[in-house]
């Protein structure tokens, strides 16, 4: 107990120092208390003998397990990041391959990071040299807050005259995003921005990023299997969105750790 409450005070300490880089009361008073704090940890060290390593050692793995998997997470963000393009280039991405065919429909794009070309969009112009009529690029980030009001959900962009428009969404730590649902709230508050959409008939791509083991990788050869383990549990990010099954479809890309 005495361990927890010092590594939380001496993170908050940490961050809001960084924060600030001044003193200020709650700085002082979190100080304070990690002085007492640390007295009744140097008092419980005798224990570790008794006992006392057991929790440690639990303590030891989860931590283990958690700093892999925000590692491996961060290496695959920038991976992903490293093939994705901003939303200004779409216009590129299609004039470097003049043989696409734009066909009848709606293809909805989604992805974490607002401002790219999702991987999904940029294998179906590579690939299949096609792309639908209308196209939307789908974001989402989560706040500090716990719920996001309604009018404050989400905003809307044009990207260029392809037929191509960026919704970003907000939503709440406590909150699960639906696109389903979002979507269909832009349609009754944008209606010119969702022009010519059907959301019933339309396509989901969802661009799905395949950590892979590769021997440059600043991770370590154990941690990077153990992050692929704890990969390979990751929920369904069809059923985590709440999409029409039916009409959706997942491409990967294989990204080196």
């Amino acid at each position: 107990m005495t361990l927890t409450i010092s590594i939380t005070t001496v993170v908050y300490l940490a961050h809001g120092w960084t924060s600030r880089r001044r003193l200020t009361g709650s700085v002082v008073v979190a100080g304070s208390i990690l002085l007492v704090v640390l007295v009744l940890l140097a008092a419980n060290l005798a224990k570790v003998g008794s006992g006392g390593c057991l929790p440690l050692t639990i303590g030891a793995l989860v931590f283990v397990v958690m700093t892999t998997w925000w590692t491996g997470q961060r290496h695959v963000s920038r991976g992903r990041l490293a093939l994705e393009t901003t939303v200004q280039r779409v216009e590129d991405v299609l004039e470097a391959h003049g043989s696409v065919t734009r066909t009848r429909g709606t293809a909805i794009f989604l992805s974490r990071h607002s401002g790219v070309v999702p991987l999904a969009l940029r294998s179906m112009v590579e690939q299949n040299h096609a792309l639908q009529r209308h196209v939307l690029l789908v974001s989402w980030a989560t706040t500090d807050r716990p719920v996001v009001p309604a009018p404050e959900r989400y905003r809307v962009a044009a990207a260029g005259d392809e037929g191509v428009v960026e919704i970003v969404a907000t939503y709440g730590f406590r909150e699960r995003p639906r696109v389903v649902r979002l979507l269909g709230q832009v349609q009754r508050d944008a209606p010119d921005a969702m022009h010519g959409i059907n959301l019933g008939t339309a396509t989901y791509f969802v661009s799905l990023s395949v950590p892979r083991l590769s021997p440059r990788s600043r991770m370590p050869r154990w941690a990077q299997r153990l992050f692929l383990g704890l990969y390979r549990i990751v929920p369904d990010p069809v059923e985590t969105l709440d999409l029409p099954r039916e009409r959706t479809i997942v491409l990967g890309r294989d990204v080196p750790l």
